[in-house]
């Protein structure tokens, strides 16, 4: 007797029992048959005829016959719970015959028929049955198409929809119903393609539409469209043709109202359309032509009050546009021209007064507008050509008192400016040329006059620079003192900034003084060496910064200190930098006032060579106060862009050096402290304007 063992890691064991066959196991740990093969000896070989499977706990998982090495006879599974899960019949290895699967929890699932391994040229018999139980889809197949008649059903076992395939495509009557029993709807197909009258319900039961299809299309004839609310009311009745809406159109409110009525003509608005509110109350009146707005149209509120009128020429609004209150008031008017071009707007107060006037010209203001108080007052008159302000433009207190006069030329403040106080008296005159102010005095109330003397600037494009002292060791200037010069003057770090504003020169005892004068302030001494277009000496950071916010309120312009990387990204020439030691050149002689050549005094501005900017003085002459709070070590954790200094500190930044410093101070790269209350004969400042 013949034996033969399977060898895994489990422990294997066979046994024979007739001289031709032999059975062989596969045990689990618990000693139950993992795999159970019956062998047959056929021409002096052994084959597999037959293979079982089971679960850990006995019950069969699955039983298959083999002939010749291919599948062939009953094939058979279960889930592990016991219940079968499928059967079927194969004949050398194709599936052949009736083959039934089945859910876990029993339900007969599907049932397919085989003939030499495919779906047979007959009537296939198809089961789909929902995890609980419940059916999902009956029907048949032909030639792996859906044919005759297939049946759907929702989850709760209420039929979903029905009718009959034709070689997989749609055929006959198709009846859908919702979840809750009621017909949702019916279709009639021929070869897939819809045809006749199709039919819709809502939940309720209510027919929500009906069309009408020829061949899967719109018929080319009054296709009838009703749709409804699910109340029942009716929401649209029309009629379509060729797919288009055609003829009258009715549109309701869901409480019955009516709510639009016009006509198409092949899918476009045309001629009169009316609208009501849904309290019946008229709502407009549209005429169109060709699907555009054409004629006169007219609004309505709630109330029956009209609140707006207007007229139209193929699209484009012609005449007047009008605008009513909720009294019946006009309130505003535009007028358009037969170019479609809007000519002028009118706007009135409740009572009835003018409120405001404008009139246009190729789509810009033109001309003059106007703004009038309640009680009829004149508020302001502005004069433009084509969009920009142009000539005199006037404004007035409520008092009918002149409060200002501009002069404009292509929107440019270019001429006298004047401003009066409410009492009459002038305020300020001013002289612009092309927007820049080149003349300026102002009055008090009670008729003194404050002259400030403006700084000229120069715009500083923004850009990127390394800011700090490269090199500590610069030739012979820095060998012995490079360590208490140029500490806080590193590291070197990149620094973007934006476009500014500086002044051309230290501020001058003449600009400053006129700040004295205006504010009743102490004027600062000058150490006998004169005023005039000398650089102001004496004057503490507060003092700095108070006379930036006196001239910001003057000029209407924003007025203030540099910030440390502001100063000296100018000073090193901005975008025209040549990267000089000092602001505009190598020799300190030639650009600015210092130890060697000042005469131990300050000197008038401007003398020097300017820098590649035209600035002037910033290498000597004064120490510049900066807006900055001075810290030695800021330079490490200054951020890249437009940095502003440290948030707080008890000591002011400087910049640029004196007249009574050493080369070595007077560096672009140098940077000095003050307290915030320190005056000196060595310091000043200049100032940024921000660019409009």
């Amino acid at each position: 007797m013949k034996k033969s063992f399977l060898i895994i890691s489990l422990f294997m064991t066979s046994v024979a029992f007739a001289q031709t066959h032999e059975v062989t196991y596969e045990l689990y740990d618990n000693g139950y048959p993992k795999s159970i093969k019956t062998y047959k000896e056929i021409k002096g070989k052994l084959e597999l005829v037959k293979e079982t499977k089971c679960y850990e706990d006995g019950r069969k998982k699955n039983q298959d016959f083999y002939k010749n090495g291919q599948k062939n006879g009953q094939w058979t599974k279960w889930y592990a719970n016991g219940q079968k899960y499928l059967e079927g019949f194969y004949k050398m290895g194709e599936k052949r015959g009736l083959w039934t699967e089945w859910a876990e929890n029993g339900q007969k699932k599907k049932k397919t028929n085989y003939k030499d391994g495919n779906l047979v040229d007959e009537w296939i018999f198809v089961y789909e049955y929902y995890k609980n139980g419940k059916q999902k889809i009956e029907g048949t197949l032909k030639n792996k198409k859906e044919d005759g008649l297939w049946t759907y059903w929702h989850e709760n076992g209420q039929k979903q929809k029905e009718g009959k395939y034709n070689k997989g495509k749609e055929d006959g009557l198709w009846t859908s119903w919702h979840r809750n029993g009621q017909k949702q709807s019916e279709k009639i197909y021929s070869d897939g393609k819809g045809q006749g009258l199709w039919t819709y319900w809502d939940k309720n039961g209510q027919k929500k539409k009906e069309i009408s299809y020829k061949d899967g299309n719109l018929v080319d004839e009054w296709t009838f469209v009703l749709e409804y609310y699910e109340n029942g009311e009716k929401k649209v009745e029309g009629t379509l043709k060729n797919k288009k809406e055609d003829g009258l159109w009715i549109y309701w409110y869901a409480n019955g109202q009516k709510k639009k009525e016009g006509k198409y003509n092949e899918g476009k608005e045309d001629g009169l359309w009316t609208s009501w509110h849904e309290n019946g109350q008229k709502q407009s009146v549209q005429k169109y032509s060709d699907g555009k707005d054409d004629g006169l149209w007219i609004y309505w509120d709630k109330n029956g009050q009209k609140r707006e009128e207007e007229t139209y020429k193929w699209i484009e609004r012609k005449g007047n546009k009008i605008w009513w209150d909720k009294n019946g008031q006009k309130w505003k008017q535009e007028t358009y021209n037969w170019s479609r071009e809007k000519v002028s707007e009118h706007w009135w107060h409740e009572n009835g007064q003018p409120r405001l006037e404008k009139n246009y010209k190729d789509g810009k203001w033109h001309g003059f507008e106007r703004q009038w108080d309640k009680n009829g007052q004149l508020k302001h008159e502005i004069r433009y050509e084509v969009g920009e302000r142009n000539g005199l433009c006037r404004w007035w207190y409520d008092n009918g008192q002149l409060r200002l006069g501009k002069n404009y030329k292509n929107g440019k403040l270019n001429g006298l400016y004047d401003e009066w106080y409410e009492n009459g008296i002038q305020k300020e005159e001013r002289i612009y040329k092309d927007e820049v102010l080149v003349y300026y005095i102002r009055w008090t109330e009670d008729g003194r006059a404050i002259v400030p003397i403006i700084p000229d600037f120069v715009t500083v494009r923004g850009g990127t620079f390394e800011m700090g002292q490269p090199d500590p060791n610069i030739g012979s200037i820095l060998k012995e003192e490079k360590n208490g010069w140029t500490a806080d003057e590193q590291p070197v770090h990149t620094v973007t900034l934006s476009d500014f504003n500086i002044s051309t020169t230290e501020v001058t005892f003449e600009q400053y003084d006129a700040f004295c004068d205006a504010t009743d302030r102490k004027k600062p001494d000058d150490e006998g060496w004169g005023r005039g277009d000398r650089p102001v000496i004496y004057v503490t950071r507060r003092d700095a910064i108070a006379f930036c916010e006196w001239l910001s309120e003057e000029i209407d312009e924003t007025i203030r200190l540099p910030s440390e990387a502001e100063w000296e990204y100018a000073a090193r020439g901005g975008n025209e930098s040549r990267n000089y030691t000092y602001s505009g050149g190598n020799n300190l002689d030639g650009v600015g006032w210092c130890r060697g050549n000042s005469n131990n005094k300050t000197n008038p501005v401007g003398k020097k060579q300017p820098n590649e900017l035209g600035l002037y003085d910033m290498s000597g002459n004064v120490s510049e106060w900066c807006s900055d709070w001075y810290h030695p070590d800021y330079y490490s954790s200054s951020p890249k862009n437009n940095p502003q200094g440290p948030k707080s500190g008890e000591n002011g930044a400087l910049r640029g050096g004196s007249w009574s410093l050493s080369d070595e101070g007077c560096r672009v790269a140098s940077r000095f402290e003050g307290i915030p209350d320190y005056w000196g004969s060595d310091n000043g400042f200049r100032c940024v304007k921000s660019v409009k």
